[in-house]
């Protein structure tokens, strides 16, 4: 069985099924689900019929659609990013139209359309992953709370553990079941304290960077996955552990400590790599290979001046 982990090894294998299929098992959703998925403008379309709540958006291909869209705008500041993307990649607060313009012109056409949409305050980040068989079932699902990610806006989860929050799982099985999901997804909300409603951002259709997380809470998916994939089916998981946190240390949370303004009032430590509650998504000392790995593409890494503004800027 393939496991493919990032959108470079996904997207291949989805429009590849029927070449790879003789061959080995591809735990990959239809070319058109993906596409759905992939593109958030299409997601958003997606989220309205299933009834799951978005945050207020308008959607430009160009200028002039921009321009048709001016008196529809009318509170800012804005959210604009593009329609493909990943991480904080192309995401900015802009504070007028003429922000927003700028930003439109000035987007490279493989981002896609722009996504201009309500800012919403706070910091409150609801990460739903879930698992379907390939019967299109729903098999398990959890919360991940963000104590800390990078960039410190709307980044990735670099320190978090799982909580409960039944209406988020529910909220996201009538988005993917609406979608006909199959395999591994994450849904990613940010709730409004306008209202108290979590909004949906985006949809991740492959593997997420918080795997450890729901590993080490007891929600193994890779296990899951291969068993719903290459035995038939596996076990429904309704039920899992908050008690652990989890840390991307390096180089996630290490970034996330270096750029924040207020680094020594950190919420959890940083230096604090001892606690008996606290795991890790790659250290282990039972099996310390790839954290070798690890350090050693890092090292090749920081040579590398193109890699090293990859980092900073994501």
């Amino acid at each position: 069985m393939i496991f493919p982990v990032n959108d470079y090894t996904y997207e291949p294998c989805t429009r590849n099924v029927d070449q790879l299929a003789p061959y080995t098992k591809v735990p990959a959703n239809d070319l058109q689900t993906f596409l759905i998925a992939r593109d958030k403008s299409l997601t958003y379309e997606k989220a309205i019929e299933a009834d799951v709540p978005i945050p207020r958006t308008w959607v430009a291909q160009n200028a002039d659609e921009l321009e048709k869209l001016r008196a529809d705008i009318d509170l800012y500041p804005v959210i604009a990013k593009p329609s493909f993307g990943s991480g904080a990649r192309g995401f900015r607060i802009l504070k007028d139209f003429d922000d927003v313009a700028d930003y439109v012109k000035a987007s490279p056409p493989e981002a896609g359309a722009t996504i201009i949409q309500d800012y919403i305050p706070g910091d409150e980040i609801v990460d739903v992953p879930v698992i379907y068989n390939q019967k299109g079932e729903f098999r398990a699902g959890l919360v991940n709370n963000r104590v800390r990610t990078y960039p410190q806006k709307a980044g990735v989860n670099t320190f978090g553990r799982a909580v409960r929050d039944d209406d988020a799982i529910e909220t996201s099985k009538r988005l993917f079941d609406h979608l006909g999901w199959k395999g591994i997804g994450l849904a990613e909300y940010k709730r409004d304290p306008r209202d108290g409603v979590a909004k949906l951002i985006e949809i991740n259709p492959r593997w997420m960077g918080s795997t450890q997380l729901g590993i080490s809470a007891g929600v193994d998916w890779p296990r899951l996955l291969y068993q719903s994939v290459v035995e038939g089916d596996c076990e429904t998981v309704t039920d899992y552990r908050t008690d652990r946190y989890v840390r991307w240390l390096i180089p996630g949370d290490l970034l996330h400590y270096l750029t924040a303004k207020e680094r020594s009032h950190l919420n959890m430590g940083f230096f604090n790599l001892w606690a008996k509650d606290t795991e890790f998504y790659i250290w282990s000392r039972q099996d310390p290979l790839p954290t070798m790995g690890l350090l050693m593409t890092l090292a090749v890494q920081i040579m590398n001046p193109k890699m090293v503004r990859y980092y900073f800027k994501r």
